[in-house]
């Protein structure tokens, strides 16, 4: 039996696949920083602050220049 504390970050399970597609759009899919990037959007999530890592993302694809299609 696997020790508390052990196993796998609740957080990442949390992530939804489009977290995990979003996260593609600013990190390499074998960027280490792409766990990271889906951890932080997924902590704001979970504590209620949706809206808040919503405007993130949209900042952050601004940033890059990125569109919507």
């Amino acid at each position: 039996m696997e020790a508390v504390g052990k196993g796998p970050d609740h957080r990442h399970l949390a992530a939804r696949p489009t977290q995990w597609a979003a996260s593609r759009c600013f990190h390499a899919p074998a960027d280490a920083d792409a766990e990271d990037w889906i951890a932080v959007k997924t902590a704001r999530i979970l504590r209620g602050y949706a809206q808040q890592a919503a405007d993130e993302v949209r900042a952050e694809a601004d940033h890059c220049k990125l569109s919507g299609d």
